[in-house]
């Protein structure tokens, strides 16, 4: 009897054992080598390669060896898209590529544009803390960026002299536009309930696109702010007799016309 139950428990365990293994899914690995614009190996970049058109989105990383090289083991097979992150740095038409297991990547780097200026309040003053959004609307050849992803939104604030830095831009066209300042409980804004100021001083249909290219700096964009009270806008939202208002919840966004650019929203 005894013999037969171990039998039995060998056979079972030698069983689960082989069905585990034949669910194992199977992986891959994505390698690469990422260089800068002046063909120089790009040394502890970090490397990303998120997984699209699965049952979910998810991604892995790693870091470039002291000479460019990457590897990303154990992926599970599929397509992905690969991304190198470098602060002031772009990639080249590499970064919107998909890659499969097995593949080999060579990214290359170059040097982002830069859009500097100072911030001023009507007086002349500078505005020390306040926030500056570039947004790019269109591409270095003309055409124009329809979706608002936060890949084309960049944001800094300006500094004790009321300037302000934004570097790493892709080249194109953007819209420069100063809305409010960094929020601190300690320090209220004199600028909290003011409408956005786009460059060089006005409001979203008279903005002023700035172009930039790759390597580009491009100096002296001043903004002045307006300094013009917001107003608000409420409503509600009513549900018919058959939806059930507990399974709903609402995001209302608040978009410009002239630009397509969502400035607020809420639930």
């Amino acid at each position: 009897m005894k013999k037969i139950a171990s039998f039995l428990l060998i056979t079972f365990l030698s069983v689960l054992v082989f069905a585990q293994s034949n669910n194992k899914k199977p992986v891959g690995v994505i390698r690469g080598v990422v260089t800068t614009d002046t063909n120089s190996p790009a040394k502890k970049i970090k490397i990303v390669a998120t997984r699209v058109g699965g049952e979910y989105e998810s991604s892995y990383s790693t870091t470039t060896a002291n000479d460019g090289t990457f590897r990303i083991n154990s992926l599970p097979v599929g397509s992905y898209k690969v991304r190198a992150t470098a602060p002031g740095y772009i990639e080249d038409s590499s970064g919107n590529r998909y890659y499969r297991t097995g593949d080999n990547v060579n990214i290359r780097l170059s040097k982002g544009g830069v859009i500097t200026g100072t911030v001023t309040n009507r007086s002349g003053e500078p505005v020390v803390g306040i926030v500056v959004s570039a947004r790019r609307v269109r591409t270095s050849d003309g055409e124009l960026v329809e979706d608002q992803e936060e890949e084309h939104l960049a944001r800094k604030a300006t500094d004790d002299r009321g300037i302000y830095r934004i570097y790493g831009l892709q080249p194109g066209s953007y819209l420069l536009s100063v809305k409010s300042d960094i929020k601190s409980f300690f320090f209220p804004s004199p600028y909290k309930n003011m409408v956005a100021t786009y460059y060089p001083s006005t409001n979203a249909a008279g903005a002023k696109e700035v172009s930039v290219k790759v390597g580009d700096e491009v100096s002296g964009i001043d903004i002045r702010l307006r300094e013009t009270l917001g107003r608000s806008i409420k409503g509600k939202i009513i549900l018919n007799e058959k939806q059930n208002r507990k399974n709903f919840g609402f995001l209302v966004k608040l978009t410009e016309t002239a630009t397509g650019v969502v400035t607020s929203s809420g639930y």
